[in-house]
């Protein structure tokens, strides 16, 4: 019986199809390979402020946005802090996020993450995720086995 548990668990975590194409357009793609560390958390996700995704593990979302600045943030209820990383958007462009987990941050657990989220200190730019830019080149290759989440 455990072991059906585990395994309905597991299978839940991934949320939509796995990747094949992404569709064109002026947008950028978050993702999130697979990882021990937080594997159950979803991390949300904001551009200039509005979520837009509660992003699982193994998981991508693709966020169709206007063209221009934009400030991705990231963090969850157990976590210390809230990861950012801007860029601008181009007319047609996809630019490429990848989602890589903060092992300092991570392991501080929820007790540490409900005192710091208490105080303005726990804004950072360090916060539980790495966020950074890849290539499409790169994306493309990590992308292979992701499940797509947030439709």
């Amino acid at each position: 019986m455990k072991r059906l548990w585990l395994l309905l668990l597991l299978t839940s975590c991934a949320s939509g199809p796995a990747y094949s194409e992404l569709p064109e357009g002026t947008q950028i793609v978050v993702y999130r390979p697979s990882d021990f560390i937080n594997f159950s958390s979803r991390f949300w996700i904001e551009d200039n402020g509005t979520e837009f995704c509660r992003l699982h593990n193994a998981a991508f979302v693709v966020h169709q946005v206007e063209p221009g600045k934009h400030t991705l943030s990231s963090s969850n209820w157990g976590s210390v802090g809230t990861s950012r990383i801007s860029f601008d958007v181009k007319l047609g462009e996809t630019v490429y996020v990848k989602m890589d987990m903060n092992g300092e941050r991570a392991l501080t657990g929820a007790i540490g993450g409900m005192i710091a989220n208490a105080g303005d200190e726990a804004i950072s730019s360090n916060g539980p995720v790495y966020l950074g830019n890849v290539t499409r080149e790169k994306a493309l290759h990590e992308l292979q086995g992701l499940s797509r989440d947030c439709q």
